[in-house]
Order: structure tokens, then C-alpha cells, then sequence
């Protein structure tokens, strides 16, 4: 949060949180609905709050924290809804490929993450509140600066809008 670049422990972190969350992500979200406490809710719970404080926040939460410049019934999500389609908008700004997001995707899908502009009750929101987002991600003192100085709010609502295109080709 403070522009510091990641460390190779920041970064290791990071690629296990990954494999673990991909791996026993659906086990601990079931285990949650059924209101227990598995081995994989506890691994999840840890890897997630040690992949926020050492790999760094860029787009996920700069895409949450614009979300903020708009009205509507995306509010009513929980902040880890919202920041799971910035995650999403963060890797198409990254030119990740498609078959990694695609994989993202399906993950959140199965966990019952919105990957959609109509998951996240923006499906009719005119182009210009989506910049409004973008401006606001992008702002000095947000995140989004880690990821790439250079980004335009009209490249994040651009992107916003990609994640929705691509999500609706994506099969199960």
C-alpha cells in the first residue's frame, strides 16, 4: 500500500496462497455453508489475509474502492464480491491469458462470485459511471498505481467491461 515493490518471500506467499485457494477453495466455501470449520476454511482464512498483507493490493481493491463512485444495488454485495470482479478486471489490465482467467472464472463461479456486470447489478450502467470507477481506482493514493502508473480510468471501465464479455464465453 505504501509503493513498495514485492519481495521474493511477498511473491512465494502469493503463489501458495494461489495453489491453495484454487485447490481447497470450493472444499472451505462448502465446509462454510454447512457452518464448520475444516482444515481448508482455516488455510483459506490465513493465505488470504497473508496474500493481502504481502503481495500487495493494485487493481482488486483500487477497482473495489471506485466502485464507491456510483449508486446502486452493487452495495448490497460484500466487499469480497466486489474485490473478486476487480481481481478479475486486474488480471485482463495485466493482459493475462485467457485460459488463467477463464480458470478464475469457473473458481468464482463455483463459490458463487459475481464474474458478471449483471452479478455485480451494473448491467445497466451507462459507460460513463464505469469511468467514474476507473478515475477513482486510478486516483493518487490507491492502489491501482502498483499495478501500472500509466493506466487511464477509461482502460479500467474498459477492462471492467472485458471481464464481462469474456465471463459470458466462458463455459462451465
Amino acid at each position: 500500500m505504501v509503493g513498495g515493490k514485492p519481495t521474493i518471500a511477498g511473491m512465494a506467499i502469493a503463489a501458495a496462497c494461489e495453489e491453495t485457494l484454487l485447490t481447497y477453495g470450493y472444499s472451505a466455501y462448502q465446509a462454510v455453508a454447512m457452518r464448520m470449520v475444516t482444515p481448508a476454511v482455516e488455510a483459506n482464512t490465513l493465505l488470504s489475509g497473508l496474500g493481502f498483507e504481502n503481495g500487495g493490493l493494485a487493481g482488486a481493491y483500487a477497482i473495489h474502492n471506485g466502485f464507491t463512485a456510483i449508486q446502486g444495488d452493487i452495495h448490497h454485495l460484500t466487499h469480497g464480491e466486489k474485490v473478486a470482479y476487480g481481481t478479475l478486471t486486474h488480471m485482463v489490465l495485466e493482459q493475462r491469458p485467457d485460459e488463467e482467467i477463464a480458470r478464475y472464472i469457473r473458481f468464482y463461479r463455483a463459490i458463487a462470485m459475481p464474474t458478471t456486470l449483471k452479478a455485480l447489478h451494473l448491467e445497466n450502467e451507462p459507460y460513463e459511471n464505469l469511468v467514474k470507477v476507473g478515475a477513482l481506482a486510478c486516483a493518487e493514493g490507491d492502489t491501482l498505481r502498483n499495478l501500472n502508473l500509466y493506466l487511464s480510468a477509461e482502460d479500467v471501465a474498459q477492462a471492467i467491461i472485458a471481464v464481462d464479455a469474456f465471463s459470458r464465453t466462458v463455459a462451465d
